[in-house]
Order: C-alpha cells, then structure tokens, then sequence
C-alpha cells in the first residue's frame, strides 16, 4: 500500500473508532467501577473502554497495513501478533487501574477489531486491485 494511501487509511480507522467509541458511550453512559480507588482519573463513561477500542482499531490496523508490505508468513502472523498482545495490555491495564469493567474493555476490544477488521479488507482489496492487471476491451472492427 502506498504511503499516502496507508496514512489514510490509518488515520480514517483511528479517527472513526474515536467517533463510534463517544457515540456508544454517549448511548450507554455507564458509570465507572468504584469497587476500589482508582489510580487514574477517568470522567467520561465506562461502556465502552476507549483505550481498548482505540488501541485494537490503530494497532491492528497498522499490523494489517504493514504484513501487506511483508512476503514471509512468520514476519505477518509476528506483526498481527504483536498488535494483539499490545491491544490486550493497554486493556488489561484499564481493568488494573480500576477504570474499567472487564466487559467495558472486552466491548472495546470487540468494536476496535471488528472496527479494524473492517479497514483491513479495504486495504486487502486495494492491494489486490493494483495487482490485477487491467484488460481493455476492444471492439470488433465488424460490431
């Protein structure tokens, strides 16, 4: 995928996973957990985790835009990988601050991956389009 097209694509994932994550939370205004003192300050709603919504629509597209550059199986199962762990750990941590319920951060998860499931076949798509190569029709000389 060509660098500027990747930007785009990037920047439309994470700046529509933020949209959707105010307009759910905006929809379920949920109150955050206060089963024990929170180590950070949150005040928006709780449902869903924005972290974890956010984190899995940027990282795992950025993983999807980069193993379409990668011919090794090995390197992109690696990058997707990575972008799962990392995704788990930014929501894992929301639960360990006490900023989120376990469902919050699971939802997040949910909606940033389909989310980005979503921006990986388009990019999926773009790529194999520019590697079909186009036919042109002619017309018959007697038609």
């Amino acid at each position: 995928m060509p660098g500027a097209g990747a930007r785009f694509i990037l920047l439309a994932a994470i700046g529509g996973a933020s949209l959707l994550n105010t307009a759910l939370k905006l929809s379920f205004h949920r109150e955050r957990p206060e089963i024990t003192a929170h180590l950070a300050q949150s005040w928006s709603a709780s449902f869903p985790s924005g972290h974890a919504m956010i984190s899995a629509a940027a990282y795992m597209t950025i993983a999807a835009i980069l193993a379409q550059t990668q011919t090794s199986k090995a390197v992109r199962i690696y990058l997707v990988s990575l972008a799962v762990l990392v995704t788990m750990l930014i929501g894992l941590s929301r639960i360990y601050l006490g900023v989120h319920w376990p469902s919050d951060v699971a939802a997040g998860w949910s909606a940033g991956a389909a989310w980005a499931l979503c921006f990986w076949i388009i990019t999926r798509k773009a790529a194999l389009k520019r590697r079909t190569p186009r036919r042109r029709f002619q017309k018959d000389a007697g038609g």
